[in-house]
C-alpha cells in the first residue's frame, strides 16, 4: 500500500517502518484475531450447551465470568512480564497457553469440563491485553495512537464476529464443539512463523522525543519500570480505572444474554438472533474506527476534547441499545432490531480505541504493559462480574430488566469521563517533558548538542 493511503488511514507511522516491521505488525493483528475469536463463542449456542449438559443461565455466567477473571489476574502478572521481559517471546507463550485449551473445550464431554478448559483459555485473551498494548506504543507514535488502536481494535471486533459467525452457523447443524477446534488452529500456524520473522520493536521508539534518536543508533536509557504504586500516582489512571467497571457491565451482559434473551423471551430462532448480534459487531467495528479517527483530530485542537467526545459517545450509545431490548416483536421481524443494534454498536464503541490511546499518551513507555494489565483488570471485572450478575439477575427478574439495568451502567461511566477532562492535559505533558529529559540526556552522553530536542 503506498504512503498517501496508510496516511488517509489515520496510520502512516507505518511508511517509516522496515518491512520486517511491518510484517510484525501484520502477524500481531492475525494472531489477535483469531484469538479473540474465542472470547464469544459461546453465546450464540448458549441454549444448545445448557440443555445438553443440564445446566442454567447462572452456571453459564459463571463459565464465562471465570474464564474473564483468570484472563485479568494473567494480565497483572504478564504485564509486569511485558515491561521486563521479550514480548515476542511472552506472546509466543501467552498465545500457545491459551489456544491449546480453546482446542480441548470443543472435546468437553462434562459441566465441569468445559469450566475447566474455558477457565485456562483466559490465559491468552488476557495476557494478550498487556503485550500488545506495550507492542503498540511503541510502533506508534501519540497523534497515530487514536488510529492505530481503531484499526487494532477493529481487528478485534473482527475477531469476536467471525467467532460469533462460525458458531451461529455450524452449531445448531454440527455441535456446539466444532467452532472451538476449527478457531483454535490457525495460531498454531501463525505464532510459529511470528517467532521466526518478526522483531521487537524497540521500547520507547514510539515517543516522538527518541524516535529519531534511537534510529541514528544514538543508545536512549530508559529506566526499569516503576512500582504500580507510581501509576495511581497519575490522577487519569485513577479516573480511568474508576470508570473500566461500570464502563464495561454492559459489555459482559450484553453478549451473554441478548441471544438468549431474543430467542426465549421475543421467540426468534438461534440464526436471526445472532445475525442481530452479528450487526451489533459491525456496527461496532465501524464506530471504533470512525471514534479513532475522530479522536485523533480533536486531540490535536485541545487536550480536554477527546475524554468529553469519549464521555459524550458513551452516554448516547445507551439510548439505541435500549431501544434493541424494549422494541416490540413485529411483522418485520429481526430488521428494525437490527438497525437499532447496528446503531448502537456503531455510537458505544467510539470511545474504546480513544481510551487505549489516552492511557496510552498519559504512561511512560516502561510503564505501559503494567497500566494495561491494571486498566484491563478493571474492565475485566465488569466483563467478567458480567455474565455471572446478568446469570442471577435473570433468574431473579428476568432477561429483559437485567438487559436493561446493565446498559444504565454506561451513564456511570460517562460522567467519570467528565472529571478525565480535567486531569488529562497534566498528565499529558508530564510524560512529554519526561521524553524530552532523557533525550537531551542520551544526547549529552554522546557528547552532542541537546538544545534542538
Amino acid at each position: 500500500m503506498s504512503a498517501p493511503v496508510w496516511q488517509r488511514l489515520g496510520i502512516s507511522d507505518v511508511t517509516q517502518m522496515n518491512r520486517q516491521a511491518q510484517l510484525g505488525l501484520l502477524y500481531l493483528a492475525a494472531i489477535s484475531l483469531f484469538l479473540t475469536a474465542d472470547q464469544n463463542i459461546l453465546f450464540p449456542n448458549l441454549i444448545l450447551i445448557e440443555r445438553e449438559l443440564g445446566v442454567d443461565h447462572f452456571r453459564m455466567g459463571l463459565v464465562s465470568s471465570a474464564f474473564t477473571v483468570l484472563g485479568a489476574l494473567v494480565a497483572l502478572v504478564w504485564g509486569r512480564l511485558a515491561d521486563r521481559t521479550s514480548r515476542k517471546r511472552l506472546l509466543v507463550w501467552t498465545v500457545i497457553l491459551g489456544e491449546i485449551p480453546c482446542l480441548l473445550t470443543g472435546f468437553a464431554r462434562s459441566y465441569e469440563e468445559l469450566l475447566f478448559w474455558r477457565v485456562l483459555t483466559g490465559f491468552g485473551v488476557g495476557g494478550m491485553v498487556p503485550i500488545s498494548f506495550s507492542l503498540l506504543g511503541d510502533y506508534f507514535t501519540p497523534a497515530r495512537r487514536n488510529a492505530a488502536n481503531a484499526w487494532f481494535g477493529a481487528v478485534l471486533g473482527l475477531g469476536v464476529v467471525l467467532g460469533m459467525v462460525v458458531a451461529g452457523a455450524i452449531g445448531p447443524v454440527y455441535g456446539w464443539r466444532l467452532p472451538f477446534i476449527l478457531l483454535a488452529l490457525p495460531n498454531f500456524v501463525l505464532v510459529p512463523l511470528f517467532w521466526r520473522y518478526c522483531p521487537e520493536p524497540r521500547r520507547g521508539q514510539g515517543e516522538p522525543e527518541l524516535r529519531q534518536l534511537l534510529h541514528e543508533g544514538i543508545p536512549v536509557s530508559l529506566p526499569p519500570p516503576g512500582s504500580l504504586l507510581t501509576l495511581f500516582r497519575v490522577p487519569t489512571n485513577l479516573l480511568t480505572f474508576l470508570q473500566g467497571v461500570p464502563g464495561c457491565v454492559p459489555w459482559g451482559i450484553l453478549p451473554a444474554f441478548i441471544i438468549t434473551y431474543y430467542v426465549e423471551i421475543r421467540g426468534y430462532s438461534i440464526t436471526a438472533a445472532t445475525l442481530m448480534t452479528v450487526v451489533f459487531g459491525l456496527g461496532s467495528l465501524a464506530g471504533s474506527l470512525a471514534g479513532g479517527m475522530v479522536g485523533a483530530r480533536l486531540q490535536l485542537l485541545s487536550p480536554t476534547a477527546l475524554p468529553l467526545f469519549i464521555g459524550t459517545t458513551i452516554m448516547l450509545g445507551a439510548f439505541p441499545a435500549f431501544l434493541v431490548v424494549g422494541y416490540p416483536t413485529g411483522p418485520g421481524g429481526i430488521f428494525t432490531p437490527s438497525l437499532l443494534a447496528l446503531l448502537a454498536g456503531f455510537v458505544a464503541s467510539m470511545a474504546g480505541p480513544n481510551v487505549k490511546a489516552l492511557v496510552m499518551n498519559v504512561n511512560l513507555p516502561e510503564n505501559r504493559g503494567s497500566i494495561a494489565a491494571l486498566f484491563g483488570l478493571t474492565d475485566s471485572i465488569g466483563r467478567g462480574a458480567g455474565p455471572l450478575l446478568g446469570g442471577w439477575l435473570a433468574v431473579q427478574h428476568g432477561l429483559g430488566w437485567t438487559l436493561n439495568f446493565a446498559i444504565s451502567f454506561w451513564f456511570v461511566s460517562a460522567l467519570v469521563w467528565l472529571g478525565i477532562a480535567f486531569t488529562s492535559p497534566c498528565d499529558l505533558e508530564a510524560v512529554r517533558r519526561t521524553m524530552a529529559a532523557r533525550a537531551r540526556a542520551a544526547l549529552q552522553a554522546e557528547g552532542e548538542d541537546p538544545a534542538p530536542v
